[in-house]
């Protein structure tokens, strides 16, 4: 803050520190610049650590509790470490709204060429094509943009920072036309609670709207024979069946009964199985991943690294390799953490990550075939 010293800011940090912690020893390391605390364990570390974090960021530091280099055996103790916050840069914007556009532009050609195409048209034929490849578009971008908005204001509300969303274009035309979107998070989760809801809170939100657009899209499709399906398999050699999640089944089966029939999915059906399936693969516990966070904050950090590591060979085994190779080249397989790893998991949440891993079973799709 303008107009203190370094020595009243470590005055004034280390009045705070005291008044929220039981301080056992304060030394300093040769190379540290600031010094390192000594505290004593209570129930009121989680909501003490909290108000440290907020309280410190108006001085431009950051907490962080830590347990490394303490007797195993000990745990009525652990560390708290200060650092200097490091200010966020402005940056530009431009990046962000090139890769959305772009990602528009491979959503929108797709959704057109599967409404202009012959198989939509025979099936189709009182459609209109642009309103169709706009119902598709806006479905499917619908999705990864409140997918990364839950995020965005979980993080804003949090009190974190966070970057606008990059979105990742696809490959148009063969049915994959974008790979969702990420964010930079600046500022790391301050507890283990935080770091789940970061996890959860962008695939809950897609979840439950490519559940709607699976609703809707099964909605619109059509049952067709299957001499008919055999007769399109054959003209249209671009034409295949795709493989579904258990829900996608369970939705269909509820709404759309085949009776010996065969579902020729509808544009927006589609854009809800794409929207679930990168939910689903989301929400698999790697590294940096949605899924990585949440099981780094019920798992802890060994055993989510191991888990991670298992997850990658696994979709590598189910034919998700573009998959495996992005998250590899864009995350790794390890998370940072929380800044209060040492404070427990409130019940609620291992509870509510039990059910996401539920909804996982049952959204992700068997294998690829694109």
């Amino acid at each position: 803050m303008s107009g203190l010293t370094t020595g009243d800011v470590f005055k004034i940090v280390d009045e705070k520190i005291r008044l929220l912690f039981n301080v056992k020893a304060v030394f300093k390391e040769p190379a540290a610049f600031y010094p390192i605390y000594i505290i004593g364990l209570d129930s009121n570390v989680k909501d003490s650590f909290k108000k440290l974090y907020m309280f410190l960021k108006d001085y431009g530091l950051i907490p962080k509790l830590s347990i490394e280099g303490l007797d195993s055996r000990n745990r009525s103790e652990v560390f708290l470490k200060l650092s200097s916050l490091k200010p966020v840069k402005p940056r530009s914007i431009s990046i962000n709204i090139f890769l959305f556009l772009l990602t528009l532009i491979t959503t929108a050609s797709t959704g057109f060429y599967m409404c202009s195409t012959g198989p939509f048209l025979e099936v189709y034929p009182e459609a209109n094509t642009i309103l169709v490849s706009f119902e598709f578009t806006l479905s499917l971008m619908s999705i990864i943009g409140l997918h990364e908005l839950g995020h965005i204001l979980f993080l804003k509300k949090a009190g974190c920072e966070t970057s606008p969303p990059y979105f990742i274009p696809g490959i148009p035309i063969i049915g994959l036309p974008t790979f969702g979107a990420v964010i930079l998070q600046r500022t790391p989760p301050v507890n283990r609670d935080a770091l789940f809801d970061l996890g959860l809170s962008g695939p809950l939100t897609s979840f439950l709207l490519s559940f709607t657009v699976i609703i809707l899209g099964v909605l619109m499709s059509k049952t067709i024979s299957p001499v008919y399906a055999e007769y399109l398999l054959e003209k249209y050699p671009g034409v295949s069946s795709i493989p579904v999640s258990l829900l996608f089944l369970i939705i269909q089966g509820l709404i759309l009964p085949v009776s010996g029939g065969v579902v020729f999915m509808h544009p927006v059906a589609y854009a809800g199985w794409l929207g679930l399936l990168i939910t689903a693969l989301n929400l698999l516990p790697i590294g940096q991943l949605d899924g990585g966070h949440s099981a780094r904050a019920v798992l802890g950090e060994k055993l989510s690294r191991y888990t991670s590591y298992i997850m990658l060979i696994l979709l590598i085994v189910l034919g998700y390799w573009l998959m495996a190779l992005l998250v590899f080249l864009i995350s790794g397989l390890r998370n940072q953490g929380p800044l209060d790893e040492v404070s427990a998991l409130s019940k609620s949440r291992i509870i509510l990550w039990v059910i996401s891993i539920f909804l996982l079973v049952l959204s992700l799709t068997p294998l690829l075939i694109f």
